[in-house]
């Protein structure tokens, strides 16, 4: 449903894709937290949205190093935090 956004972003403002493509692809996090019932795709994809638009606005000479470095990290960390949530999960169900 965003891919016609991030068409747009390309055609009209394409310096602009990478902020956009940061912020659009995470979108999707949101749903996964409601499916899932937990908060660990949401909070990461809050943080996101916020920390690449900081990093955009404050850093125009390093955004495009520090911007999909950052996202990297975020990915990385959520996954690296899914086996304790979902543990902790287990745990309080009874497995």
């Amino acid at each position: 449903m965003t891919f016609p956004i991030i068409i747009a972003c390309a055609i009209f403002r394409p310096g602009a894709l990478l902020l956009v493509m940061a912020i659009v692809y995470c979108l999707d996090f949101y749903v996964l937290s409601w499916a899932f019932g937990s908060p660990l795709f949401g909070i990461p994809a809050a943080v996101r949205v916020s920390t690449v638009s900081l990093i955009w606005f404050t850093t125009p000479g390093w955004r495009m190093s520090v911007l999909p470095a950052w996202v990297a990290a975020l990915y990385v960390g959520t996954v690296l935090a899914i086996p304790v949530v979902r543990r902790r999960w287990l745990e309080h169900q009874g497995h």
